[in-house]
């Protein structure tokens, strides 16, 4: 997770072996899509979870590394995402409205935020 999320022990559970990392490296290569970078970083990083059996994605961005985490650690993830936005049972059919404001817009962020919501919601540029 982030550095905050971390720092929060949100996830700390009584009784349970739970493996709180902060991973703050994750954010700028995604954001810039460095695609040579986000496998060797996942394996410096995450290589303490190998005896884990579930992952937290602790920041917004992570879910777009979900799939070579999950190849690198075959673990089952847990998207906060996903799950708040089920929680509130957002839909393109919801009442519920999500304005996103950036200081820049370039086409990187623009796909990531495509796959983050994984879904057929217009993006309209400003």
């Amino acid at each position: 997770g982030t550095k905050r999320t971390i720092e929060s022990k949100i996830f700390a559970l009584k009784n349970k072996n739970v493996l709180m990392k902060e991973t703050p490296s994750f954010v700028p290569i995604i954001e810039n899509n460095l695609q040579d970078e986000k496998k060797k970083e996942i394996e410096k990083e995450l290589s303490c979870f190998k005896e884990y059996d579930t992952l937290v994605l602790g920041c917004t961005h992570y879910p777009l590394l979900e799939d070579i985490i999950k190849e690198y650690l075959n673990i089952s993830i847990i998207d906060m995402g996903k799950m708040l936005i089920n929680k509130i049972k957002l839909t393109n059919n919801s009442v519920f409205k999500c304005e996103l404001y950036f200081s820049s817009i370039s086409v990187n962020l623009v796909m990531n935020i495509e796959k983050i919501l994984d879904c057929d919601y217009q993006i309209y540029l400003k």
